[in-house]
């Protein structure tokens, strides 16, 4: 299945109203049999990552913890040069053909959901 585009930084939510969108979106692809999320959350007028972009790592780790993904990549990682994003289309095909990829994308991050195979120890 190809990868679901997830805006969640339209209607400028809050830190906690977009871990609910986030949220929202995990169940829905386990629902659906989705295999990759991108989350648009965009990067911030400051120049330095928003709000969201800051929470974003420790959310995602704990969504991990608790095995309701498998992994993430945040967009400016997400190169030929990285390791997980050069292991990960084995069991995510799409994402090698995907337009992000090695545009060092700040406002974006890939969500790799649950598959029978862990991506990193």
């Amino acid at each position: 299945m190809a990868i679901k585009i997830c805006n969640i930084e339209r209607g400028w939510p809050t830190v906690e109203q977009a871990k609910q969108l986030i949220d929202a979106e995990i169940r829905s692809a386990k629902v659906n049999k989705i295999t990759c999320l991108k989350l648009i959350h965009g990067y911030g007028s400051s120049g330095k990552g928003g709000k969201i972009k800051e929470a974003l790592p420790d959310f995602l780790d704990g969504k991990m913890r608790v095995s309701a993904i498998a992994d993430n990549i945040r967009g400016e990682d997400f190169s030929i040069f990285d390791a997980l994003t050069q292991t990960a289309p084995l069991n995510y095909p799409d994402l090698s053909g995907d337009k992000d990829l090695n545009h060092s994308n700040r406002g974006i991050t890939l969500i790799l959901m649950p598959k029978s195979v862990r991506l990193r120890d």
